[in-house]
């Protein structure tokens, strides 16, 4: 019944809005007055600084940042309070908390997790719900990425940890690349009605000619990106893509050194993203459909080697469908927003024998009202907003939220302050069915801005409250800590609650300099625990630094280069054991995590573009995790990627 309820507002929201629509699109209203945003404008290619209400902005530009691999959450690594758990794949850790806690979103529409290789990176080779080795969305067909960290206002996605949002309005090309990591081609058409299409093949097996060793695994990806736009108001949207992952096992057991030698695995994915998505002036309606299957299986020979405590046949299956509608329109001089955000949600895990599945609905109406005052010499800007969220099986959750921002002359203040809730996605059954999951967040920043010389600095203090599921469930689902193996997982004590905090401060200075050359360094220091545990998260790695330096320049006949420089260094995360029979935490820190990479780019003829983008340029051997080995019967250090150099070459047709 609530289906029919959730797609009858929809219609109904749509129905009543395009009546407004064809009246008061065209309606002269007097322009909107905006304090500008945290924006870094000096630095041509790091102008996705945005700060503004925790918001990161990633366009086309920041591709040209070391390391980056084409992917927009890879940037994000170069921003304050943003690391990565491994750096194989492209986990967005935001202030130590969990990357699960991440979600996805076509213009405020939430999607399954668009990521090829889901497995990439994790102590247990089984998917990853938020990240991958790849992202599944090229970067060509970006207009926008948009990251939201402990999302403020009304209008973005509730989430524990942030929102990584894409937008695709801008023009593609007709363009072919070839690289190291595949090949992708691109075409758009011209006319009222536009068709934009972008398709990759890849097989990362061909690193191995650089000397990159895979253990002998077989790994492909495939995917494509169709955007048909009627008009100018009204597209269609489709992605979907497939990635396979498989490991023989070695013919003699004299040759093996661990157990993953012996093993037979086989992963396989494949997603699809499927919506329509309407923008006017004063409304926009977003309807997106998707859908994720994940499966891994290992098997292991009990004739070549055999031990009670391994399971010689682990089967890994998730299943994950979502609908969702993000539709707001803008009134009264577009100083009210209106709007109302819709999801069902299907979670199916099925790992070790144990099925946990979970059902979601979710209705958000919202309102959000901006004022704009002049305060002396300053400008005043108040966002207060509400929202009335209805959680299937639980009572209506209110969801306040403020904004507010003075701007006086080279100064910039902003306050932020939200409630969220979020519905759980697997339960083990109805009976231990728990709460919602809710956030409290607040920060407050402070930046300042000289633009004759080209220098912005920016300091933003935070804390935030997650009152989340039990880490002991989470730990369980992803392997991430050692259990005994006859502990079931319907006992209740997974699903105790547990609340992180994360507090701390976030420093940026960005700086234009002569001739071409810019700079930016940022520093955060933080601490995220379980507070009710009283141990650190995995992701607390204390401390994240950055520091970014790029040389542009351009030739005689026009061409232009591109240097570019990052160095990322983190604290060690931690790998907690939990002894579930005792019910006892021991606590272990990894070493400190550095790296160095390097970008060059040179462009010619306005249609030529080689890129040399290497991860890890010295080398830096870094500790991925620890895990005990049946086979070698000790427990085994798993480290980090050494250094990966990905040339290629694109042709703008």
């Amino acid at each position: 019944m609530r289906r029919y309820i959730f797609f009858w507002l929809i219609l109904f929201h749509i129905n009543v809005l395009a009546q407004h629509n064809s009246s008061q699109d065209s309606t002269s209203l007097s322009p909107q007055v905006n304090i500008e945003a945290i924006e870094l404008v000096h630095h041509p290619i790091q102008k996705h600084f945005l700060q503004s209400q925790n918001k990161l902005e990633i366009r086309q530009g920041s591709r040209e940042l070391a390391g980056t691999f084409d992917d927009p959450a890879r940037v994000l690594y170069r921003h304050v309070g943003i690391s990565t758990a491994n750096d194989q794949t492209n986990t967005i850790v935001y202030r130590g908390l969990p990357s699960e806690f991440t979600r996805w979103s076509i213009n405020g529409a939430e999607i399954v997790n668009p990521n090829h290789l889901s497995n990439a990176g994790r102590l247990s080779d089984q998917s990853s719900p938020s990240a991958g080795g790849v992202l599944a969305i090229p970067f060509e067909v970006v207009n926008k990425f948009s990251f939201y960290g402990n999302p403020y206002e009304p209008i973005q996605n509730n989430a524990l940890s942030g929102v990584g949002d894409f937008n695709f309005d801008r023009l593609g090309e007709n363009f072919f690349k070839v690289g190291l990591l595949g090949m992708e081609a691109g075409f758009q058409t011209k006319g009222k009605s536009k068709l934009k299409g972008d398709f990759r093949y890849s097989t990362v097996g061909l690193l191995s000619d650089f000397g990159v060793n895979f253990d002998g695994e077989s790994i492909k990806f495939y995917d494509g990106f169709l955007k048909y736009d009627i008009n100018d108001k009204l597209s269609i949207i489709a992605i979907a893509g497939n990635s396979t992952n498989y490991h023989t096992p070695i013919d003699s057991i004299e040759s093996a050194s661990v157990l993953k030698d012996l093993q037979d695995i086989s992963f396989e994915s494949k997603f699809l993203i499927t919506g329509i998505s309407y923008k006017g002036k004063k409304f926009e309606h977003n309807l997106f459909y998707s859908q994720r299957n994940n499966e891994r299986t290992s098997l292991l020979d009990t004739t070549v080697f055999y031990s009670p405590d391994l399971n010689h046949l682990d089967l890994y299956i998730r299943k994950s469908q979502k609908l969702s509608y993000n539709g707001k329109g803008n009134f009264i001089n577009d100083n009210l927003v209106l709007g109302v955000q819709a999801l069902i949600g299907y979670d199916e895990l099925l790992k070790d024998l144990t099925t946990l599945k979970g059902e979601t609905f979710t209705l958000r109406p919202y309102a959000q009202w901006q004022y704009l005052k002049q305060i002396g010499q300053g400008q005043f800007k108040l966002q207060p907003g509400l929202a009335l969220n209805y959680i299937r099986y639980e009572k209506l959750k209110i969801e306040p939220s403020l904004f507010s921002q003075y701007g006086i002359g080279n100064f910039l203040f902003d306050f932020n302050y939200a409630i969220k809730n979020k519905d759980q996605e697997l339960n083990n059954s109805e009976r231990n069915r728990l709460n919602s999951e809710r956030m409290e967040s607040l920060s407050f920043a402070v930046k300042y801005n000289l633009p004759k010389e080209s220098i912005s600095f920016m300091s933003r203090f935070f804390y935030l409250n997650a009152n989340t599921k039990s880490y002991r469930l989470y730990s369980y689902i992803n392997s991430l800590n050692n259990f005994n193996f006859d502990y079931n997982i319907g006992s209740g004590d997974f699903f105790e609650r547990q609340n992180i905090e994360s507090r701390g401060i976030e420093l940026m200075i960005d700086k234009s300099w002569s001739q071409g050359w810019y700079t930016n360094i940022n520093v955060s220091l933080f601490d995220a625990r379980y507070k009710d545990l009283d141990i650190n998260t995995n992701e607390n790695f204390k401390s994240i630094f950055n520091i970014s330096v790029t040389k542009e320049f351009l030739t005689k006949k026009n061409n232009r280069w591109v240097f570019n420089l990052a160095y990322h260094q983190r604290g060690g995360g931690y790998q907690n054991v939990i002894e579930t029979l005792n019910s006892y935490v021991t606590e272990r820190r990894l070493s400190s995590y550095k790296r160095l990479d390097a970008r060059f780019q040179y462009n010619w003829n306005r249609r030529n573009i080689l890129t040399l983008d290497i991860q890890n340029l010295i080398g830096f051997s870094n500790e991925g995790y620890y895990y005990f080995d049946a086979f070698a019967n000790e427990e085994l250090l798993e480290s980090q990627l050494g250094t990966i150099p990905i040339l290629s070459y694109k042709r703008i047709l």
